[in-house]
């Protein structure tokens, strides 16, 4: 007799039956898709395998993990990949662990592991990095520094939970706070004691223009270790703050010649502003090529022609040449500085700065150079008259104002000049100068006759050759000559084109 509330004997018969039917049909069903799975092409593999993942039930599990025993070696490593992705969306490390342990297998399930999206898998990759098999923890924390500022969010909580938790996450913190700019996760890195983080987390507060970042970088120009201290150089250069610089610029004894000169060069590279007077210090260094690079710098700045100034009596040929190049940056105030010091005896290599004016070929200039020529020191009147043959054309009316100067040496070179630049409008103030009562002016007005070929000096010239002087006396004769044979020439022209 049948008691009430008791299965019905048949109907758990029907069920049982039922389960056995249908397991065995999942059965073949999914050692079906295992097979299929391991002869599809390795994308159309892994695009089926995240299907099946999405909802991966206890049954495809086992499935899959029977198909790991398979004689078989594509499908071993088709089944430890999809393990291995099951594995993940639930965060099955017990499983993981399994199917790593298979022999030849280990290299699919690190494939799968590098290569699947990351979604919603980092407490997976965490427990990775925490537990996880040693030859794919490096992998778990590439994929962790490839996720967002929430998953950075998780990562801070999870190293707050003890040592082991914070050694574990470490490295993809800074490398998130890296690409986040976030503070907390850079001073981790910072605090690590991992050179290799703390060389990162530098580098990273150099990129982030965060407000402490100055502050925090500060001390390590201090620290030992000359890479870490070469970061924070190059990290405070990189800031757009200028707290950065001045920073450099007031540590300077503390920083070693490459270090100094490697801040130097980058701030030349990209032009960055300076204040021009911070700089001055290194205009003593002891190594040239910093002193040349602080040199460069400023001659990009503004208000800087007092230091190029100083650095142009540098005793090296490089530094003097940046100085050069500086002057000529800032041509508009420092033509009437230099026009003003060159006259100047306190300066030392007065002739340096002649140089640096001819180098400008400024019009402004010439007159300058024009009396300097009479200078009482031989090497400032020689460079003046260097830098005036650099020109290539020089008013007639400054040379007529300087034929007229009271020194002598002036008036020489301005009827020289007059003569060079074929200024033959100007021939009656040559001829005056054949009077001039310095005989080397003289000398010059014969020259320029001669560059003229002014043939009608001729009587002029004869009158020379009563000169006191034998070098006058000499060089008229000469200049005669020349101007005989021109006019013979000229005349025989014209007779054989009367000719024709």
């Amino acid at each position: 007799m049948q008691c009430r509330g008791c299965p019905n004997s048949f109907v758990v018969l029907i069920a049982a039956y039922l389960l056995l039917l249908n397991s065995l049909l999942l059965s073949a069903t999914t050692s079906k898709t295992v097979a299929d799975l391991a002869k599809l092409s390795k994308t159309e593999r892994r695009q089926e395998i995240y299907r099946l993942g999405e909802r991966p039930k206890r049954w495809l599990v086992r499935q899959f993990k029977d198909a790991l025993q398979s004689t078989d070696l594509k499908t071993r490593q088709t089944a430890a990949e999809a393990l291995a992705f099951f594995a993940m969306q639930k965060a099955y490390m017990e499983l993981l662990n399994s199917v790593y342990d298979h022999i030849n297998l280990a290299d699919s399930v690190s494939l799968m592991i590098e290569s699947s999206p990351l979604g919603n898998s980092h407490p997976f990759y965490i427990e990775i990095r925490l537990s996880g098999p040693f030859e794919l923890q490096s992998i778990a924390a590439d994929k962790l520094a490839q996720g967002d500022a929430s998953i950075l969010d998780d990562l801070m909580q999870t190293a707050q939970k003890s040592d082991r938790h914070r050694a574990a996450l470490i490295e993809p913190i800074v490398e998130l706070g890296a690409k986040y700019a976030n503070l907390d996760a850079i001073k981790l890195g910072l605090e690590s004691g991992n050179f290799i983080l703390v060389r990162k987390a530098i580098t990273a507060l150099g990129d982030s223009n965060l407000p402490e970042a100055c502050r925090l970088l500060e001390p390590f120009l201090q620290n030992s270790t000359m890479l870490l201290k070469q970061a924070a150089v190059e990290a405070l250069v990189e800031l757009d703050s200028d707290c950065g610089i001045d920073i450099i610029l007031e540590n300077t004894e503390t920083l070693s010649r490459t270090e100094l000169l490697s801040a130097l060069v980058y701030l030349n590279q990209f032009n960055v502003h300076v204040d021009g007077n911070s700089l001055s210090p290194l205009l003593d260094h002891e190594n040239w090529q910093v002193r040349k690079q602080a040199v460069l710098l400023l001659g990009k700045q503004q208000n800087t022609v007092h230091l190029l100034d100083k650095a142009i009596d540098d005793m090296y040929v490089d530094v003097r040449e940046a100085a050069f190049t500086g002057m000529q940056q800032q041509k508009q105030q420092a033509l009437p500085y230099l026009h003003k010091t060159v006259y100047s005896h306190e300066n030392l290599n007065r002739d340096l700065r002649v140089e640096c004016i001819g180098r400008m070929q400024d019009a402004q200039s010439i007159l300058h150079l024009l009396h300097l020529t009479g200078d009482d020191e031989n090497l400032v009147a020689d460079a003046a008259a260097r830098a005036l043959a650099g020109f290539k054309n020089i008013p007639a009316e400054i040379l007529l104002e300087a034929a007229r100067h009271e020194n002598a040496q002036v008036r020489a070179k301005a009827v020289e000049l007059l003569g060079r630049y074929q200024k033959s409008d100007e021939i009656n103030t040559i001829l005056e100068a054949f009077n001039d009562p310095v005989w080397y002016v003289r000398l010059a007005a014969i020259d320029a006759i001669q560059l003229l070929k002014y043939c009608q000096a001729s009587p002029e010239l004869a009158e020379l050759l009563q000169d006191r002087y034998l070098n006058v006396r000499r060089k008229a004769a000469v200049a005669l000559d020349v101007l005989q044979a021109e006019e013979f020439r000229a005349e025989t022209a014209t007779s054989r084109e009367d000719n024709l």
